[in-house]
């Protein structure tokens, strides 16, 4: 197989999840699936059609057409998640961390039913509530308007044992 200069294969992998990405271009898309189909005719594993997905940006609607009707897989639209985190082509507005936020704010109202002391409380905030906050910030730039928010959550927790 002779790839093109200009096709650049990169991939994340995790358990049964993989994420390929190549240059925006019919034949660099085509080559890449093709090696796919190589690693699954020497491997035996084959990936499951009903739960493989192609996003394009920047890729001709005929030459998306022509690779999916080679592949079999289905075409589907940014953004969507890949554990837990959004994936999407554009920079991430304030308002698409609102996920995160809900999140920690959902987790806090557990919490709220329940007597913790003020130790406890700064347990909680330390241990789950910035591992989250250190998990996407790993991968994505949080705004600051998001970081305020979340530390404005966390205070009131931490102050009150409320959420708010």
């Amino acid at each position: 197989m002779r790839i093109a200069r200009s096709s650049i294969l990169n991939h994340f992998s995790f358990t049964d999840e993989v994420l390929l990405f190549c240059h925006g271009d019919y034949q660099s898309s085509y080559l890449m699936l093709q090696g796919m189909l190589i690693f699954s005719k020497t491997s035996g594993l084959y990936p499951n059609k009903n739960k493989s997905e192609i996003y394009c940006s920047g890729l001709k609607e005929t030459d998306l057409q022509r690779l999916l009707d080679a592949f079999g897989f289905s075409k589907s639209i940014l953004p969507f998640k890949y554990l837990g985190m959004p994936i999407n082509s554009k920079r991430f507005s304030a308002k698409d961390f609102q996920i995160l936020v809900d999140k920690i704010t959902t987790r806090i109202r557990i919490w709220s039913s329940r007597h913790l002391s003020f130790t406890g409380r700064v347990v909680l905030i330390n241990s789950f509530i910035l591992a989250i906050h250190s998990y996407w910030s790993q991968i994505i730039i949080i705004p600051k308007r998001v970081i305020k928010d979340i530390t404005m959550i966390c205070r009131a927790f931490w102050w009150t044992g409320k959420a708010t």
